[in-house]
């Protein structure tokens, strides 16, 4: 038996090694804001975001210019947005922010992208301003970011001005994260009852309790720390709350599990769950995985 978990362990080992250097080039916290157009205005235009704080261009710094030479922008739209002037507001990309935030005014495939530090934190306000091809602006009321990477749809008419269409569901978002980490733990528990030797008929109501709200838990914390604070945090609490669920489910098991040694009980339950936190961790690395 123990050949069997030292065989089982090392390919979990070797599979991660693999998979981490693929994926290890874009774990880092990377705040995003993506802003889709429906029905866009016709003919020309220009998308900025409004950022609390007047303009001042002492203190905010360009994260757009207007190329003059290269004719990057229609100058007399990009003035618009340079000039701006609306107490308590400055346009982020053409007046600037304080922190470093990327972006383009204009698309053409009306899909705007605002990215890094100088976007409004989680939970704080901004608004969508556009400049339409004779020059005139639209503003949108006050929106909230409410996730780290974040996508909503708009859309624009005449009448209505920019309302915003379609938001990310957090629950939705959630139950896609949970199901493939629920089911892989699942699985993983399942099979090593068998490796070791001990009855699923007799235990598998109490393993499937068990991993339901021990993963509801862990996936609560990973998910809302993740779209208040992106990735790399939620990264950070893998450890120590699987140390604590190893710990809880190693008690449990001694406790509960039928078998024929606690010590064997207590074995199985750290091996499970250094299985399943491990390809438990290689699923929140898929890309797009809170999609």
């Amino acid at each position: 038996m123990k050949k069997r978990i030292c065989i089982f362990l090392s390919v979990l080992v070797l599979f991660t090694c693999i998979f981490s250097i693929s994926a290890s080039a874009d774990m880092g916290p990377k705040p995003q804001l993506t802003i889709k157009v429906d029905n866009p205005p016709q003919g020309l235009y220009y998308l900025d975001l409004l950022l609390p704080g007047d303009a001042d261009g002492e203190k905010w710094h360009p994260n757009v210019e207007n190329d003059q030479e290269n004719n990057s922008y229609d100058s007399s739209l990009f003035n618009v947005l340079k000039e701006y002037n609306e107490p308590g507001w400055h346009t982020g990309l053409v007046q600037g922010t304080g922190a470093p935030m990327w972006g383009d005014i204009y698309s053409d495939s009306n899909s705007f992208h605002f990215r890094y530090f100088g976007l409004p934190g989680v939970g704080n306000k901004y608004k969508i301003i556009m400049v339409l091809s004779d020059g005139s602006t639209v503003v949108s009321e006050e929106l909230t970011r409410k996730i780290y990477q974040e996508e909503i749809t708009v859309s624009y008419s005449a009448e209505t001005g920019i309302k915003v269409t379609h938001e990310k569901s957090k629950f939705l978002m959630f139950i896609i994260q949970f199901l493939p980490t629920i089911a892989v733990t699942l699985i993983i528990e399942i099979l090593l009852l068998l490796v070791f030797k001990i009855s699923i008929k007799d235990n598998l109501v109490l393993v499937l309790i068990t991993n339901i709200l021990t993963n509801i838990g862990l996936n609560l914390i990973l998910f809302f720390t993740n779209i208040s604070s992106g990735y790399l945090s939620s990264f950070m609490l893998i450890i120590p709350l699987e140390i604590a669920i190893i710990i809880a489910e190693c008690i449990t098991y001694a406790v509960l599990m039928k078998s024929n040694s606690k010590v064997r009980n207590v074995v199985y339950a750290i091996v499970a769950n250094v299985s399943s936190a491990v390809l438990g961790f290689l699923i929140l690395l898929i890309p797009g995985i809170f999609k």
